[in-house]
């Protein structure tokens, strides 16, 4: 923050009375057109904004709304820049290194479908994975849904139609309001698709979306697309006796997992979507050391999800603490997780 505070543009940045001392910062607009970063204090954001355009820099307030929901919703404007009527809205993709995607002008809220598990939608979307779809153009009353995955949920339909000009039908997880969850059609086609929300009948909302053979996202404990993984490990001892149990604690902090004594296996079983159509190629480094794969494969309980097997880990790991897991499938990155080794 230093350096932002050198710049001279924002009345307040953080750390302040009260405030979070956390550094939040990524691309900012669809077209890519500059960067901010700054800190939150309960409901507000404060930042400063980089136009690549030019020069000039702008101090933003964003006034944030934390619906049940993930990732959370914003909405606010601009201070101080004159030339940009209109408010600000979009939603933050999730993680330590915050992303809003956002649109700017008088147009109106934004939709966007991103990972179910990342929360990103840099490797575009790819079929038989699991879409969550943000906007305020969806509003209904919260439905949960426990079983086969039926095209219509409530009044609320998704139709996609592809790069080939089919026309299939998601099947739905969730429909709240401002957010659907569901599934992306197996046979959509590679290439740009148009995305219909469909209530009772009448088009929602229409969105361009890119297709992609693979979108890797991984799930994390606090479902939020980076932090600890939401998965399982499994310890083998010497003598074959078998240990297994989450990653992640009640307070969806990383479990410090066990790697000894000599002669033991640990294996650390990842929750992922979006990655069963690989060709081949997967590669995964803990803390930058190479890990064995097994996978990903469809995981048969639920629709979309994948599951990506590590190990046995390598024991250079052990007393490593908190440490980042990188995975490419097909070079595509998916997001960044932890995992914690004692």
């Amino acid at each position: 923050m230093d350096e932002l505070r050198a710049a001279g543009t924002a009345d307040q940045l953080c750390p302040g009375p009260g405030e979070k001392a956390e550094f939040y910062g990524g691309e900012y607009d669809y077209q890519k057109r500059g960067e901010f970063a700054g800190c939150t204090n309960g409901s507000k954001f404060f930042g400063v904004y980089n136009d690549f355009a030019g020069p000039d820099l702008g101090t933003i307030t964003i006034e944030m709304t934390f619906p049940d929901a993930m990732p959370p919703r914003w909405e606010g404007k601009f201070t101080d820049r004159e030339e940009l009527d209109g408010a600000m809205h979009g939603v933050f993709e999730g993680g330590d290194n915050l992303t809003p995607l956002a649109m700017v002008g008088s147009s109106g809220p934004t939709f966007v479908s991103l990972n179910g598990a990342s929360f990103q939608n840099i490797n575009g979307l790819a079929p038989d994975s699991w879409i969550s779809s943000f906007g305020p153009q969806v509003s209904a009353q919260q439905i949960f849904l426990d079983g086969a995955l039926p095209t219509n949920l409530g009044v609320f339909q998704i139709r996609v139609e592809d790069s080939a000009a089919a026309i299939h039908d998601a099947g739905l997880y969730v429909v709240a309001n401002g957010q659907i969850n569901f599934v992306l059609p197996q046979g959509a086609a590679v290439g740009p698709a148009t995305l219909t929300v469909v209530e009772n009948g009448q088009t929602v909302v229409e969105e361009t979306i890119q297709i992609a053979a693979v979108s890797p996202g991984v799930f994390t404990a606090n479902a939020s697309g980076s932090g600890p993984a939401a998965a399982v490990f499994l310890h083998i001892a010497p003598d074959g006796t078998r240990t297994s149990g989450l990653t992640f604690d009640s307070n969806l902090a990383a479990v410090p997992l066990d790697l000894g004594p000599a002669g033991s296996e640990l294996y650390v079983f990842l929750f992922c979507t979006g990655m069963r159509n690989l060709g081949g190629q997967v590669e995964v480094r803990i803390d930058g050391i190479p890990v064995p794969t097994s996978g990903p494969v469809a995981q048969r309980e639920f629709e979309a999800l994948d599951q990506l097997n590590l190990g046995p880990i390598p024991l250079p790991l052990a007393g490593r603490g908190e440490v980042t897991v990188r995975i490419l499938i097909d070079g595509k990155p998916a997001n960044e997780i932890t995992l914690s080794f004692q």
